[in-house]
């Protein structure tokens, strides 16, 4: 006969497993500098939505910008002559800026709130605008967000960054470029058209809002690349509206949450991908924001040649994107 009760024990592996990740998200919480309350372990606050009453520095923020402690860019050119800089290389002089994106310990956006990722996003276009009056050398903005190991995170509390630079980096002159010639010679957009085509097909389009388009774009570099492209024709991401901002956090919300289900232990990058400075409305430059899943590694072969191997079709990446809506929602 079978016992009256039993006890199923779980395998010490998976066990061990559980406890390890319990210690190191208590490690991390016990360790993190970015939590409210622990302001003094960061620099000086440059910028924060902070509730009424709230002093700069302390506790009442939602979302938090200071310089970054351990900048990849210097002000100043910390006296390295410029005789002294190899062909091909840039003295690392610029403006590296961190912002913070909930006071909470979180380590998934796509658990955030709507209007928490939209005062991310109002965060971001109040930095860009006020260093192009501040620091008119500026040429270029890149804000851009590691999230996971594998995409280089190295502080796992919800964090993005923006870079500002005294000149325009060569992929992005590069699309620049590219999106005037196109309109010189077509007097349209590039992006606008693109954006068409892909809408008239519908094979890549993952999603679309009033305001956005989510699509897997032909030549995607990494499995369920994604790109979220206004509908309406803007150039920088600066000049985007209040009412685009929720919009565009309502999506990606749901477009992280999506992709956390086609992809185990999701790490990505995303990349705001805007016109360089002068802030102004142009004809041809199409902003947009780019997801990219960092499933597999960088190899000997993209890192030598700047080509990638992307073992995932976009039309079945946006297939699988689309259909794990009925697994998030």
């Amino acid at each position: 006969m079978p016992p009256s009760s039993s006890a199923v024990g779980v395998p010490r592996s998976l066990e061990a497993e559980e406890t390890a990740a319990q210690d190191a998200a208590w490690l991390a919480v016990q360790r993190d500098p970015f939590l409210e309350g622990r302001e003094e372990h960061t620099p000086p606050e440059l910028f924060a939505w902070r509730e009424p009453g709230s002093q700069p520095n302390g506790p009442g923020w939602r979302v938090r910008v200071f310089p970054n402690a351990f900048p990849a860019l210097e002000p100043e050119h910390q006296g390295i002559p410029a005789t002294s800089v190899v062909a091909g290389a840039t003295p690392g002089v610029g403006i590296h800026e961190l912002i913070v994106e909930c006071p909470h310990f979180e380590q998934r956006m796509s658990r955030l709130s709507p209007q928490n990722i939209a005062d991310v996003f109002s965060a971001y276009r109040q930095r860009i605008l006020a260093l192009e009056q501040e620091h008119p050398s500026l040429r270029q903005t890149v804000v851009f967000k590691n999230e996971g190991t594998a995409a280089g995170a190295s502080q796992p509390h919800c964090h993005s960054q923006l870079l500002a630079l005294p000149f325009v980096p060569p992929l992005i002159q590069e699309r620049v470029d590219r999106a005037e010639g196109y309109f010189r010679q077509h007097q349209r957009c590039a992006m606008c058209d693109w954006l068409d085509r892909e809408r008239d097909t519908g094979l890549r389009v993952v999603c679309e809002t009033t305001e956005f388009s989510v699509v897997c774009p032909a030549a995607s570099r990494f499995s369920c690349e994604t790109w979220i492209v206004p509908r309406r024709h803007t150039s920088h991401f600066a000049l985007a509206l209040d009412g685009q901002l929720g919009d565009l956090s309502h999506l990606l919300k749901d477009l992280l949450r999506r992709l956390e289900c086609v992809n185990d232990d999701f790490s990505y990058n995303y990349v705001i991908q805007t016109a360089p400075y002068p802030t102004r409305r142009l004809p041809d430059f199409h902003w947009h924001l780019e997801i990219l899943p960092r499933m597999t590694g960088l190899g000997g072969f993209e890192l030598g040649t700047g080509m990638f191997i992307n073992i995932l079709s976009p039309e079945l990446a946006a297939e699988r994107i689309r259909q794990a809506h009925m697994h998030t929602g």
